[in-house]
C-alpha cells in the first residue's frame, strides 16, 4: 500500500478523533449558532465540497469567532484540499497556538508537508510534537512507519501494539494500524482492524477503503468492491483514495467500476508525470468498457467536478485520452467543453486544431492555431504546426494559402520583437458535417 494511503489514514484518524470534535451523543447545535455553522462547514468538507461557498462560510465564521481552534482546523483542511500549502500551514499553526494541549494540528501539518515532499520540514514538526506528546498513539504510528521503512518489522509491530493499548477505542486507530498491515502484506489482519472501526463508524470512508483493499488482496473481489464502492460514494473527490480505488477495481477486473475514480484522479493530478501516468491508466481501463458507458461515466464525473477548478482540466485531459484511442469525434467534443470552461489554454486549441487538420479542414485548423498562438506565443509546436498547414496549401493561387502566409509572417515579426500578446477569450463553436463552424 503506498505511503500516501497511510498518511491519509493517519489524517482520517486525526479528523475523527480531534479533541475539539463534537461528541456523538451531544445535542445537535442550533443551525444559526457558531457551532451550527461549524457543523455545516464540516459536513461540506466531508462531502468533498471545497468550493467558493465553503470558503466564504469559513471566512464568515472566522470573523465571528477568530479564536475558535475548530474553525481554524477546518480552514486548514479547506486550504489543504485546494493545494494551498502555505495557507493551510498558517491555519495549522493557529490551531496549535489556540489549542496547545492537542497534537492533532502539528501532526496534520507533518503529514501535509510529507505529502508535498518537504521531508525536512515534516520531521521538524514531528520531533517537536514528539517531545511534547511522547505517548500520543498517532506518534507511535509514525514511529511504526519509520521502523517499517528501515525493514525493522519487529519494531514496527511493537509501536502498533503500543498504540492500540494506549487508545484501543479511539476512532480511526484500528484503521491506521490496518493501513500499515496492508503495507506489510498482511491483509487478513488489515481487514480485521478496519472492521473494528466499521463496527463503530460504518460510514467512515477510510475504514471502508482499507477493508476494501484488504478484501481485494485476499481475492474476495465482490466483498472488496462493496467496501470500495461505499468509500468512493462517501468521498468521491479524494485523489489519494481514488487512485487506490482505481488500482483495486482494475485488479478485480471490475473495469466499469474503475472508470469514475480513474477519471477523477486524472482531473486532479497537479504534476505532469502524474497526469501522464493517469492518462495511460485510463486508456488501459477504457479498452474493456463500451464507448457509451465511458461517456455516461464521464458525464457523472463532470457533475461531481462542476464549478471546481478541475472541471476544465478533466475535459481537456479526457479529450487527449480519446484522441490517443482514436475516438476523435468524442475528443473534439471534450476539447470544446474544456475551452468553453477555460478559454486561455493554448494547448487545447492546438490539439483541437490537429484533429481538424487530420480531417482536412484547413481553414478551421489554422484559425485554431491562431488562437493557440494568442494564448501561448512561446510554444514552438504551435508555430511549427501552422507552417505545416501552409505547406499543405501549397498552391500560390489559393486565397487561403496566401492568408495563412500573411498571418504567419506577421506572427514571426511579433515573435522576433518579443511583443507580448493579451490572451483572448474566444468561444469556439462546434463544426457541422461540412467542416464549417455550426451555427448557434
Amino acid at each position: 500500500m503506498p505511503k500516501r494511503i497511510f498518511i491519509a489514514a493517519v489524517l482520517g484518524c486525526l479528523t475523527s478523533s480531534s479533541a475539539f470534535a463534537a461528541s456523538d451523543t451531544a445535542t445537535p447545535p442550533a443551525a444559526g449558532s457558531i457551532f451550527g455553522r461549524i457543523a455545516v462547514i464540516e459536513t461540506r468538507l466531508n462531502e468533498g465540497k471545497a468550493d467558493q461557498q465553503t470558503g466564504k462560510q469559513i471566512q464568515d465564521v472566522l470573523k465571528a469567532a477568530p479564536n475558535n481552534a475548530r474553525v481554524h482546523w477546518l480552514a486548514a483542511k479547506y486550504y489543504q484540499k485546494l493545494g494551498l500549502t502555505d495557507s493551510s500551514e498558517k491555519e495549522f499553526d493557529m490551531v496549535d497556538k489556540l489549542d496547545p494541549k492537542q497534537p492533532d494540528a502539528v501532526l496534520a501539518s507533518f503529514a501535509d508537508k510529507l505529502e508535498h515532499g518537504d521531508v525536512a520540514g515534516a520531521y521538524e514538526d514531528y520531533d517537536y510534537v514528539r517531545q511534547r506528546f511522547p505517548d500520543d498513539p498517532m506518534l507511535m504510528f509514525m514511529e511504526a512507519q519509520r521502523a517499517e521503512a528501515k525493514n525493522k518489522q519487529a519494531d514496527a509491530d511493537w509501536y502498533i501494539e503500543r498504540a492500540m493499548e494506549v487508545a484501543p477505542i479511539r476512532a480511526g486507530i484500528a484503521t491506521a494500524a490496518g493501513a500499515i498491515r496492508l503495507r506489510q502484506g498482511r491483509p487478513n489482519e488489515a481487514l480485521s482492524l478496519a472492521l473494528q472501526d466499521l463496527a463503530k463508524q460504518p460510514d467512515n470512508y477510510r475504514s471502508n477503503a482499507v477493508a476494501g483493499e484488504a478484501c481485494i488482496d485476499l481475492h474476495r473481489y465482490e466483498e472488496g468492491a462493496r467496501y470500495l464502492r461505499k468509500a468512493f460514494n462517501l468521498r468521491p473527490l479524494d485523489p489519494i483514495y481514488n487512485n487506490a480505488y482505481t488500482a483495486s477495481f482494475y485488479r478485480a477486473r471490475l473495469y466499469s467500476e474503475a472508470l469514475e475514480p480513474a477519471m477523477l484522479f486524472m482531473a486532479q493530478c497537479t504534476k505532469q508525470n502524474e497526469m501522464d501516468t493517469a492518462k495511460q491508466q485510463l486508456i488501459e481501463i477504457v479498452k474493456y468498457v463500451p464507448q457509451s458507458d465511458v461517456e455516461n461515466t464521464s458525464a457523472a464525473a463532470d457533475r461531481l467536478l462542476s464549478k471546481t477548478a478541475w472541471q476544465w482540466r478533466f475535459h481537456l485531459a479526457l479529450a487527449d485520452v480519446y484522441d490517443r484511442m482514436g475516438w476523435n469525434k468524442l475528443a473534439e467534443r471534450h476539447y470544446l467543453f474544456g475551452i468553453n470552461l477555460n478559454p486561455h489554454v493554448g494547448r487545447a486549441y492546438y490539439r483541437l486544431a490537429k484533429d481538424y487538420q487530420r480531417d482536412q479542414h484547413m481553414r478551421e485548423a489554422f484559425h485554431l492555431y491562431h488562437l493557440a498562438y494568442q494564448c501561448d506565443p512561446h510554444d514552438g509546436d504551435i508555430l511549427l504546426a501552422a507552417q505545416r498547414v501552409i505547406e499543405r496549401s501549397s498552391n500560390h493561387h489559393n486565397d487561403l494559402a496566401w492568408q495563412l502566409k500573411d498571418w504567419l509572417s506577421h506572427t514571426l515579426e511579433i515573435a522576433s520583437s518579443k511583443t507580448e500578446q493579451t490572451p483572448p477569450a474566444p468561444q469556439v463553436k462546434p463544426r457541422d458535417a461540412s467542416g464549417i463552424y455550426a451555427r448557434p
